[in-house]
């Protein structure tokens, strides 16, 4: 988890992320394959707004620190994306994303150039000048399913049948992520 302050400044956010990759680049068969994390709004009411790697100022975009037996690394964010509870549409290439209860940010770092033993790792998300509700809130991330490219996952013909509002309803081309 890390914790993110209603304090209308721009803010850096720290996620301890040592087991994850430690565990994502380890050969156990309990390894989780790389194939995305996703960051949710926890415990709290503040709802804030991070730099993703549209923005122009490359320090403001999600970078993940690990540092190896070999030396340290700064790895930026390969891809990421914003997606909402109420739709499988995601937000696109903006330069910013917010994270509530109804909104995640999706992210995947490319992790081949990691080499020798994991000593630490953290991922860093660099909010805006924006935030809203209470005096803070707790984030949680977890790795997902997603695909290195974030590349669409087949839609399921005919569901929208068993809805009668949503009879006819298309989405071609979209990425859809359960969560």
């Amino acid at each position: 988890t890390a914790t993110i302050r209603n304090n209308a400044t721009e803010q850096k956010v720290t996620f301890d992320v040592t087991a994850l990759i430690t565990n994502q680049l380890g050969n156990s068969s309990q390894k989780i394959p790389n194939r995305g994390w996703i960051v949710q709004s926890g415990s709290g009411s503040t709802i804030g707004t991070y730099y993703t790697k549209e923005v122009t100022d490359s320090t403001k975009r999600p970078v993940l620190r690990v540092v190896t037996t070999t030396g340290s690394i700064d790895i930026p964010v390969s891809d990421d994306i914003g997606l909402f509870a109420s739709s499988f549409v995601p937000n696109g290439a903006q330069t910013s994303q917010s994270i509530s209860s109804g909104s995640y940010m999706a992210l995947w770092f490319d992790l081949r150039s990691i080499s020798g033993t994991v000593t630490s790792a953290s991922l860093t998300l660099t909010t805006t000048n924006v935030q809203y509700g209470g005096a803070s809130s707790q984030l949680n991330l977890f790795p997902v399913d997603l695909t290195k490219t974030f590349a669409p996952i087949p839609l399921q013909s005919g569901i929208a049948s068993k809805y009668k509002d949503d009879i006819g309803f298309s989405h071609p081309k979209k990425m859809q992520v359960a969560i």
